[in-house]
């Protein structure tokens, strides 16, 4: 990363939530503790997003709104894929159907892994295949969403 004034900010914000992830695993009030570990994702999400943005200013170059790599119409696909599977899991659950049987749990997984998957090929875009499309670095968030979600049920059960 270079050493612009947009990478020493994500630098500060990435440690800033470094620190507020250490503050959430202290021993205290579980939703002081959730809370924290909240604000610790929103703020790496904004570090990651300076990110983006100064490897657009380093490269010189101008985001697109579409993909312009077939790496970024992937990872956008299984964004998509991902969402959608869980708007309609919530659809469902909502109208207290079964479905053709197959366990809800099967419906997570397959949302997760997909949204999952979605950052990993956004990621892999914008660093190797320098994407520059702003749908592409918005696959990231669900991705970060899902880990955010899966680490958040193994740190504060319920």
């Amino acid at each position: 990363m270079s050493r612009s004034r947009l990478a020493t900010t994500a630098m500060w914000l990435l440690g800033l939530a470094a620190v507020l992830l250490v503050v959430s695993v202290i021993p205290g009030p579980e939703m002081v503790r959730a809370s924290v570990y909240t604000v610790a994702f929103w703020v790496a999400l904004g570090g990651l997003g300076v990110i983006l943005a100064d490897r657009l200013h380093v490269r010189r170059e101008r985001p697109t709104v579409l993909p312009v790599t077939s790496l970024g119409w992937w990872s956008l696909g299984l964004m998509v894929a991902g969402v959608l599977v869980f708007v309609v899991m919530g659809i469902a659950s909502a109208r207290g159907s079964r479905g053709p049987g197959i366990p809800l749990f099967v419906f997570t997984v397959t949302g997760f892994t997909a949204m999952a998957a979605a950052g990993v090929m956004a990621l892999a875009a914008w660093v190797k295949r320098r994407e520059r499309s702003l749908l592409v670095a918005l696959a990231i968030v669900p991705a970060l969403f899902a880990i955010y979600f899966v680490a958040g049920e193994f740190a504060f059960p319920h």
